[in-house]
């Protein structure tokens, strides 16, 4: 703030509020936070949230940590009187922030005009930098959904064609066995489960009148995540259900192509997820095909499973993808009446040996051997691919039972 010349923070963002003050709510399905905001000047911290919202032992703690808790309805008061005292530049962002809360700015510049920094806050590139304590509790996080994930992966190839099964049925049964996981309190988004031509509609959610029937031949395309006590996941799975054409095998090993060029990617700093994003289109791109949506986002920690600056996409917003990032890599295609595909896994930014970038994937769950035409592979390819279930195998044996643990042995054998 000083080096920006500002006297006064304004924080709408509820993601950043949370991060900056370490705390979590549930006014957001699926988000863990809470109505609110914080203002912070050089000497004090504001924190305005709904009346009953903050219990007295915590208020009494906020307190102890120089914290003034406010009332959610007087945030715009307080600003005035602040800007009104001889504070005269606001740093806000403005596609953040409420535009009545700036327009009610207004009259406190008249013997001094108001400054308005409108740029994002400093806290939204800290909170998206993880530190070394919340990069080693969600890789807890990320064990916990990939036994889940497996876990329904098994069971769904093993019980297909003889229970009666539909798109929301099997969403159902991946958030119980999301749910089972000591950590785990909610979703992190409402669960995608799409079959067939379904599945290539990219934002679909099952409804009553939509529900389709599962069946053993096709596919089925998960994008689901859970939120536990330890981080947020995010992770998509496209399915082999039984027979597949050759079109849709080879579909499949072009979208892991791009999945693995993007999560095999070594860069210097100052790349950009504009910059990345070409490496998954490639090998789609080289057979006339491309998807209509980013390759990433960010994801937040025990917050939304969404968030910024950093992205991979076709545009460009400038931010560098820097070490200690969260981002989704999730290239797929859709064949419109026919299928879709998508594979999704979150990756970390870190530095190489060799001082370069890289990232280390975080989920933990298989890709589709059934899916998969080998010949279409690299030899490099190949390797990451064996290297990444073998890291599968390493981190969920441990958790599943004897006929899950052989099945899953099975499935990530070397190609």
């Amino acid at each position: 703030m000083s080096d920006k010349g500002a006297d006064v923070l304004l924080i709408s963002d509820l993601m950043e509020t949370a991060w900056l003050l370490d705390l979590r709510g549930a006014d957001i399905q699926n988000t863990p936070v809470f109505y609110s905001y914080v203002i912070l000047t050089e000497k004090d911290c504001f924190l305005f949230t709904l009346p009953g919202a903050v219990s007295d032992s915590l208020k009494m703690k906020l307190t102890e940590s120089g914290i003034i808790s406010r009332n959610y309805d007087e945030t715009s008061t307080v600003l005035k009187e602040l800007m009104s005292s001889g504070s005269n530049t606001l740093w806000a962002d403005r596609s953040k922030t409420p535009y009545t809360m700036i327009h009610s700015l207004d009259a406190c510049g008249d013997s001094d005009p108001l400054e308005i920094i409108d740029e994002p806050t400093p806290v939204e590139l800290m909170k998206a930098v993880k530190n070394d304590t919340e990069i080693r509790s969600t890789r807890k996080a990320h064990i916990e959904d990939g036994v889940a994930v497996t876990k329904f992966i098994y069971w769904l190839k093993q019980n297909v064609g003889k229970l009666h099964m539909t798109e929301i049925s099997c969403a159902d049964k991946l958030e119980e066995l999301r749910r089972s996981q000591d950590g785990c309190f909610d979703l992190s988004f409402p669960t995608i489960a799409g079959y067939n031509s379904n599945g290539a509609i990219i934002h679909y959610e099952a409804t009553e009148e939509s529900d389709t029937e599962v069946e053993p031949h096709g596919f089925l395309l998960v994008d689901s995540g859970g939120q536990y006590t330890t981080g947020t996941t995010d992770i998509t799975r496209t399915i082999a259900l039984g027979e597949l054409t050759q079109e849709m095998k080879e579909y499949y090993t072009l979208v892991l192509k791009g999945h693995i060029a993007l999560g095999s990617a070594e860069f210097d700093r100052g790349t950009t997820g504009f910059d990345l994003d070409k490496l998954a289109r490639k090998p789609l791109q080289d057979h006339g095909l491309d998807y209509n949506h980013g390759t990433g986002h960010g994801v937040g920690h025990v917050l939304s499973v969404h968030e910024g600056p950093n992205f991979i996409s076709k545009r460009n917003s400038g931010a560098a993808i820097v070490p200690g990032m969260i981002t989704s890599n999730e290239p797929g295609v859709y064949i419109e009446g026919e299928f879709g595909i998508r594979l999704e896994s979150e990756i970390l930014c870190r530095s190489n040996a060799e001082g370069r970038l890289c990232f280390e994937t975080l989920t933990a769950a298989p890709f589709d051997r059934d899916a998969i035409l080998p010949e279409l592979l690299t030899e490099k390819e190949r390797l990451w691919l064996n290297s990444y279930h073998e890291f599968v195998r390493d981190t969920l044996l441990q958790y599943l039972d004897r006929e899950e643990a052989d099945w899953l042995t099975a499935v990530t054998e070397a190609i």
